[in-house]
């Protein structure tokens, strides 16, 4: 996971020095990013990286989520397969729900 995100200028400005690029889970990673071009050179390098120890990203179970009117167009795909667009996810009992016409985002338990 490491070296798919180490690069510079990747996911989304946390502070003045600081990116955040993904958010690991028990059985999952959400990759961040600001833009859709960066979101699959994020998802590709992944790949790329899973795939020299034996690991895939199934495209079956994984969804892209975008937060804002800008990104209504924004497609996906990781081993030329296009992942699903979703508004809604849930995950350990949280739903989260993306509003692109109020450019929010929020978490229901």
């Amino acid at each position: 996971m490491r070296k798919a995100v180490e690069q510079t200028r990747r996911g989304i400005s946390w502070d003045d020095q600081e990116r955040l690029t993904d958010l690991d889970f028990a059985d999952g990673i959400a990759l961040i990013e600001e833009k859709a071009n960066k979101l699959q050179e994020a998802i590709t390098k992944l790949s790329n990286e899973a795939a020299l120890i034996g690991l895939r990203i199934s495209a079956k179970k994984s969804k892209v989520t975008s937060i804002g009117s800008y990104n209504t167009q924004m497609v996906i795909n990781v081993d030329a397969k296009q992942l699903e667009r979703v508004n809604r996810s849930a995950y350990l009992g949280s739903t989260v729900v993306c509003d692109e016409t109020q450019q929010q985002m929020r978490v229901f338990e």
